[in-house]
């Protein structure tokens, strides 16, 4: 099987598995159906052993976010999200997510883009993007802070290595840590 066709699959079993989990919640909490619940977290279990067959460790590397003190922002995956952890205004924390759908999105156009030059903007990259707005920001940060996107002023960034970008984002998703 190629890389590409693992990927979607396993794309699909993690989607698989976070719907699950929502629904074992779901039945757990509102309809108290423990049977069905426990039945549907069994899945998701059978779910990461079929990913790790595949070669596709489903918690990938453990780096858990740290707890107190740990600089703002900092980006982690939960299930199928990518989760940016941020400062609000108050003083406390907020979190906004990017579903993988999403992040592909994103990714398909960082690449169109690093085939066309080694610098891009922002909006040019919000403008290409059928998502939420604010999403590619965050997809291009959590990029940054891996090193593969260097800022060279507000809102123009550019490709560490443009020409491997292709290879380097694919394996982006598995770098970064999980909750």
């Amino acid at each position: 099987m190629a890389d590409a066709d693992v990927e979607k699959l396993a794309a699909l079993l993690r989607q698989s598995q976070t719907l699950m989990i929502e629904l074992s919640g779901r039945h757990a909490t509102a309809e108290r159906d423990w049977d069905r619940a426990q039945s549907l977290l069994q899945g998701a279990r059978q779910i990461d052993a079929i990913l790790q067959g595949l070669g596709n460790d489903p918690k990938g590397p453990i780096m858990a976010p740290e707890g107190p003190g740990r600089e703002l922002p900092y980006y982690y995956v939960q299930y199928d999200k990518l989760v940016k952890v941020g400062r609000s205004r108050d003083g406390g924390t907020y979190e906004q997510r990017v579903t993988r759908a999403d992040y592909d999105v994103v990714l398909d156009r960082l690449r169109k883009l690093a085939d066309k030059g080694p610098e891009f903007e922002t909006q040019s990259l919000v403008d290409q993007c059928p998502i939420p707005k604010h999403e590619p920001g965050i997809v291009v940060n959590a990029l940054h802070k891996l090193g593969l996107i260097e800022s060279v002023r507000r809102g123009r960034w550019a490709f560490a290595d443009a020409p491997q970008f292709h290879t380097t984002a694919g394996d982006a998703w598995r770098r970064v840590p999980r909750s």
